[in-house]
């Protein structure tokens, strides 16, 4: 996570503002709310970790495209 990425809380996505470095407990995410501006400080063990989320399977699936029948001529 960095401050400017982009998470999702509560169905929302949200802009990271700040956060609490890691000695300090406990720590926390200051959020704000992408469509609203509204901001919103998070304890970081609420959020999903970044870790979890490369371990699920993409929905989007990469694929070759096929070949317009002008370039196969």
């Amino acid at each position: 996570m960095e401050i400017g990425s982009v998470v999702t809380f509560r169905g929302r996505s949200w802009y990271v503002r700040g956060f609490d470095p890691h000695g300090v407990t406990p720590r926390y995410v200051y959020l704000e709310d992408a469509r609203t501006g509204r901001r919103l400080t998070v304890l970081r063990d609420r959020l999903p970790s970044s870790d979890a989320s490369r371990r699920r399977a993409s929905p989007l699936h990469l694929v070759d495209p096929e070949p317009d029948s002008a370039d196969s001529q």
